[in-house]
């Protein structure tokens, strides 16, 4: 389908809407259908209006769809790195099964990262040891689900630090999500190096 004539179809569905003088309690409902419509409109893939019609006469109901992320599981390990001994982690990072929730994730920055202050990644991995991190599982589920990455974190690298690798030299490395122009991407980096403000690490929060 045309990006030309998909836009036409979505404008006459937006008509269809306002036709139907819809209150507010109708427009709670087919607020699904609005994001599926906008998204359409993008991608070339119109919602079918039957969606619509259901979803304002009441047949049909939109459930919440829940995410789990699983931080006993084993993350993605690039090739010839492996994960250190449990022992070795960050004592504080998040374990166990955890329904994904956006509130309870925040960006932290260690007062060594701020006002154009750099840490070095080993002074700065102590300094986390009393923080609840994320490990990479999130990192692997964000990949998997773009969608649910706050869009403000494009100008960052958020590192998750919960899961420490260790390459054949026996380098550290922690791996990071970052906006690479197109789409999302993972990055790692040597805790040799430097962490700045904008290299923040992705924590639990109440």
């Amino acid at each position: 389908m045309s990006k030309v004539s998909t836009l036409s179809q979505g404008a006459g569905i937006l008509t269809l809407i306002d036709e139907q003088g819809l209150d507010l309690e109708q427009v709670q409902k087919i607020r699904p259908y609005l994001v599926a419509l906008a998204k359409g409109v993008r991608n070339g893939e119109l919602p079918d209006i039957e969606i619509f019609h259901a979803l304002v006469e009441g047949r049909a109901k939109v459930e919440v769809l829940k995410y789990v992320v699983d931080f006993d599981k084993l993350p993605s390990v690039p090739d010839g790195w492996t994960i250190l001994p449990d022992d070795e982690q960050l004592p504080n990072r998040i374990k166990g099964q955890m329904e994904f929730d956006a509130k309870k994730i925040a960006l932290h920055l260690d007062e060594g990262q701020k006002e154009g202050k750099v840490i070095e990644g080993n002074k700065l991995r102590k300094k986390l040891k009393d923080v609840p991190v994320y490990g990479a599982q999130l990192l692997d589920f964000y990949l998997a689900n773009p969608h649910l990455i706050p869009p403000e974190w494009k100008v960052k690298a958020v590192f998750f630090w919960g899961t420490i690798y260790c390459d054949a030299n026996d380098c550290l490395y922690v791996r990071y999500l970052c906006w690479g122009g197109t789409e999302w991407r993972w990055g790692y980096r040597w805790l040799g190096f430097g962490w700045r403000d904008n290299n923040p690490a992705a924590q639990w929060t109440t």
